[in-house]
């Protein structure tokens, strides 16, 4: 399995931004059916993309894993918030 990270993203955002701080301590919260929520920490999301990121590495995916992983990470984050987002229009339809 080959493992690339995703160029053609234009809204890329600068990993060495001044709020990193603030960003790495956000979350995202997932309202499932029943009133069952489920909280992604952007901290657990980066744990698990440096390992990701260390067998790209070993791979010959990646000469950068750290930036492999900033990358890897920014992306399934910000994928998980559109996809709450999404959750949260579709329950907001059916309600009205």
């Amino acid at each position: 399995m080959e493992i690339k990270p995703n160029t053609n993203n234009s809204q890329h955002k600068n990993p060495l931004s001044s709020n990193q701080k603030v960003a790495d301590s956000a979350s995202v919260v997932f309202n499932l059916k029943r009133n069952k929520t489920v909280t992604v920490k952007k901290s657990k999301v980066k744990q698990i993309t440096k390992g990701l990121a260390e067998i790209a590495f070993s791979l010959g995916a990646t000469s950068d894993p750290e930036e492999y992983a900033e990358t890897l990470s920014e992306d399934i984050y910000d994928s998980m918030k559109e996809a709450n987002q999404k959750i949260k229009n579709s329950k907001n339809k059916k309600s009205n």
